[in-house]
């Protein structure tokens, strides 16, 4: 079916968003890769727009080797977490079990990128959070 667009607003560009992610499901299983449509940046004129696009390749068992995981493996011990806790199961309040799947140097706040077990969701943390998560007890310095 060939929809004729007049005018690129939110709303239409989320069935557009839903038609990439359809279009883009063959280069996926081509290549075996990780593509997922990103941002898009419209002008509010509603006659273009520009979307992100992010491919990353697959490590063993189908882990996405994203930019955020390359960095925490990278950066983690510099920023007193465990290497090891890379997609470790954890417990947190309320029974949630969450995962480390990455880090962001560019974040201030909450660089630590953890995954909900249950649906997905991936939640930004705070250093010190992920450490106590983990049973990790801080020193006092004296």
């Amino acid at each position: 079916m060939n929809t004729k667009i007049k005018r690129l607003d939110p709303k239409t560009l989320e069935h557009v968003r839903f038609a990439l992610n359809e279009a883009l499901a063959s280069v996926r299983t081509q290549f075996d890769l990780s593509v997922t449509v990103g941002r898009c940046v419209y002008d509010p004129s509603g006659n273009s727009c520009t979307w992100k696009l992010e491919f990353a390749t697959k490590g063993e068992g189908g882990v996405v080797n994203d930019k955020e995981r390359e960095e925490y493996k990278r950066i983690a011990e510099l920023v007193r977490l465990k290497p090891e806790w890379l997609d470790q199961p954890v417990t947190v309040r309320g029974g949630l079990q969450y995962k480390v799947v990455g880090y962001a140097l560019t974040r201030r706040r909450n660089p630590v990128l953890m995954e909900r077990l249950d649906n997905g969701k991936r939640y930004w943390f705070d250093v010190d959070v992920v450490r106590q998560t983990y049973g990790v007890k801080d020193e006092v310095r004296s």
